[in-house]
């Protein structure tokens, strides 16, 4: 049996750098464990982290526990009405400062679902988004011009 030994291609320094920086910011398994489900219609579609439980906990429309926060079905039965009355509760806590990832207020309309393909459950800020721990998407470009000389001038 023939066995090969791969060595693994050299890394740069810039490399390794980048490779710290993200090591050192890698850690939400502390905040993903303590996350409880946000539950909507009976189904999950994301999670909520202990101070942002306490937050809504404060408002009738959901009821919280240790395992998930739940939207109580009284909030609304159709897309439309539940996401009228969550959206009267992120305008308060918006309105009282208590939660500043809703300082990034865009009026962007963000739809709640459990996948990308999924029909919403619910339609919130986009600021809001994470604050239920929803899975967002998005599309980033990064662009480059040259300076006179051929090489790399400036990125947006």
């Amino acid at each position: 049996m023939l066995t090969l030994a791969l060595a693994a291609p050299p890394i740069s320094a810039c490399a390794r750098a980048l490779l710290d920086v993200v090591r050192a910011n890698n850690n939400a398994a502390t905040a993903a464990a303590s996350a409880r489900a946000f539950v909507v219609d009976g189904t999950t579609v994301g999670r909520v982290l202990p101070k942002s439980a306490a937050a809504l906990g404060r408002y009738a429309i959901f009821d919280v526990s240790e395992e998930a926060v739940t939207l109580r079905g009284d909030a609304g039965a159709t897309l439309e009405e539940r996401s009228k009355a969550v959206t009267e509760v992120i305008c308060d806590l918006r309105a009282e400062g208590s939660v500043p990832m809703l300082d990034g207020w865009r009026d962007e309309a963000f739809a709640v679902r459990t996948s990308f393909f999924a029909p919403p459950s619910l339609v919130v800020e986009r600021a809001a988004a994470g604050l239920f721990g929803a899975p967002a998407y998005g599309v980033f470009v990064n662009c480059y011009t040259e300076g006179a000389d051929g090489r790399a001038a400036r990125m947006w």
